[in-house]
């Protein structure tokens, strides 16, 4: 695991939950980066703060990320970075800053060939070849090599694989990190860090029940209004259910798939996030419910990077976010 962003939120007690975890592709976290840049250049007279914690060092955290990792193989290690980018169609514009901003390349499936053991890049299919040491993918595992994972899958790199179990290229975020994404494991989260590291969790778990405990199971169907309802088994935010948005005949539906089913679920108390005041387009200042987006940098130490997006979920937007220095 390299990088992480952890979605955490305030309620109207003041009490901070971690309600998710990317622990598989973190890939937006330039937009928060960007968002500086461009608030800095319009009013720089809001950020000559003492307390206020620059969070230009992004690419600085990226570029010792991409050196500890190049360390690390056993060989190949002067290769460059190359971001896999399985998107068709003109490159993203996020995918594109994030080059740009730590000095990798974008390559699509295509122009990654994995042999002897090791990966190289050419770009578009024409000159020389490039060997690649760290390759920062964008995309789930079942998308990174059809001869390992999903063979109707066509558009990865065959046998790249081969060359990450034989140690000749890295791979950002480690192959099998999306796991933990499940958030039928957020049940076992503070007994895991309690075991493990021996100590208290910092933050608070959303309340989270699994139904085929039976006990969870009768606590979830007595009043299945009050919880947002995880399938487990799927990805991508299709996976949830807001259960109080259900009529009469759909949480009768979703009662009979959990009763069948009980493994495929997972069930988390629903969060009244503590209303912040934003300013609109129009001026009028309202409050809306949000929550905050946070990186962390996972190499030869743990950083948090000093950034971060605050996201209102009414508006669907992000808005730059102060972090202060105590």
């Amino acid at each position: 695991m390299h990088l992480t962003a952890t979605d955490v939120l305030q309620d109207g007690s003041g009490t901070w939950y971690v309600v998710e975890d990317d622990l598989q592709t973190p890939a937006d976290c330039i937009y928060p980066h960007l968002a500086r840049k461009l608030c800095r250049a319009e009013a720089p007279e809001q950020y000559e703060m003492p307390t206020l914690c620059d969070n230009c060092g992004l690419d600085i955290l990226l570029g010792q990320l991409y050196t500890d990792m190049k360390e690390g193989l056993e060989a190949n290690n002067d290769g460059i970075v190359a971001i896999l980018d399985q998107s068709g169609g003109e490159t993203p514009f996020a995918v594109q800053y994030l080059a740009e901003l730590t000095g990798a390349v974008v390559a699509k499936p295509k122009e990654l060939t994995a042999m002897d053991d090791a990966v190289y890049y050419r770009s578009g299919g024409r000159g020389g070849f490039q060997k690649v040491s760290v390759v920062h993918r964008l995309e789930p595992d079942s998308c990174l090599d059809p001869l390992c994972f999903n063979g109707d899958y066509t558009r990865g790199v065959p046998h790249l694989m081969e060359a990450y179990r034989r140690g000749k290229v890295a791979i950002i975020n480690a192959p099998g990190c999306g796991v933990a994404c499940d958030r039928g494991l957020y049940y076992f989260m503070p007994d895991m860090i309690r075991y493990y590291l021996l100590e208290e969790p910092i933050l608070s778990n959303v309340p989270t029940w699994i139904p085929w405990k039976e006990e969870d199971r009768e606590r979830i169907l007595d009043d299945l209004r009050s919880y947002i309802i995880i399938n487990v088994t799927k990805e991508g935010r299709g996976n949830v259910t807001i259960a109080n948005r259900l009529d009469d005949k759909g949480l009768e539906a979703l009662k009979a798939a959990i009763i069948a089913n009980p493994r495929r679920y997972a069930a988390q108390t629903m969060l009244l996030p503590q209303a912040m005041e934003r300013q609109g387009e129009n001026g009028m200042i309202r409050d809306t419910s949000s929550y905050f987006r946070a990186l962390t940098v996972c190499s030869n130490s743990v950083r948090i990077w000093m950034g971060g997006s605050t996201r209102f979920r009414s508006a669907g937007v992000f808005q730059d976010t102060w972090v202060l220095s105590e």
